[in-house]
């Protein structure tokens, strides 16, 4: 059985799906077996289910109610998923969680660490440098994961199309002024950028964060 990340690797190269078949398409992208007639049948079938929860790793199989079958997709990071005939009957297409509600009616139930009874194997460590941590670095997955604890812990004010699903990628002056709030909270000096010191307490309560100097 193919591990999350290359589940999720197999779904982005993946151009075209059989029409109304998101389940086997998915079963198909871990190589788990074909089990359950429908997405929603997985679903309420699965052993290890995270209800709501918009942040999962990547290679997630995330799951939608509506219709007669609800909806299967492979989640690709940045609040996005790959999904069958999102990009219209029998095409692939990336698209956000929300999309689903706006286009098919269809609402969002959470992801599973299983698929087809079979337990997924997850690489869910999130890789942060420290080097990456300041003014100037844009495209930057740390910075990304910067701005997603920022904006949840309340320090970062965004506006839409941000958010915590969709959080940027760039270490501008609202970034150094979140930052400078949390070092006043924590009695450092405020200069937007931390040090060895702060990184590593700042970091410190996100278990799946795996920072590196």
């Amino acid at each position: 059985m193919r591990s999350a990340k290359e589940a999720a690797q197999f779904f982005r190269q993946k151009d075209y799906n059989q029409v109304g078949k998101c389940l086997f398409e998915v079963q198909s992208a871990f190589q788990s077996g074909h089990m359950y007639p429908s997405a929603i049948s997985q679903w309420q079938n699965a052993r290890h289910k995270h209800h709501g929860d918009r942040t999962p790793p990547v290679g997630a199989p995330v799951y939608f109610s509506g219709g007669r079958y609800g909806h299967i997709a492979i989640y690709v990071g940045d609040g996005r998923v790959r999904s069958t005939d999102a990009g219209g009957a029998g095409r692939m297409a990336t698209v956000s969680i929300g999309w689903f509600a706006t286009h098919w009616g269809y609402n969002y139930l959470g992801w599973t660490g299983d698929i087809a009874n079979r337990q997924i194997d997850f690489d869910d460590k999130i890789d942060v440098y420290f080097k990456k941590l300041r003014p100037g670095v844009d495209d930057s997955n740390s910075v990304r994961m910067l701005r997603r604890t920022l904006i949840r812990r309340g320090f970062l004010k965004v506006r839409k199309p941000l958010s915590v699903d969709r959080p940027g990628n760039k270490y501008t002056k609202a970034v150094e002024r979140a930052v400078s709030l949390w070092q006043k909270k924590k009695g450092y000096k405020q200069t937007g950028v931390f040090t060895e010191k702060q990184a590593r307490e700042y970091f410190e309560p996100n278990k799946r964060i795996r920072l590196h100097f």
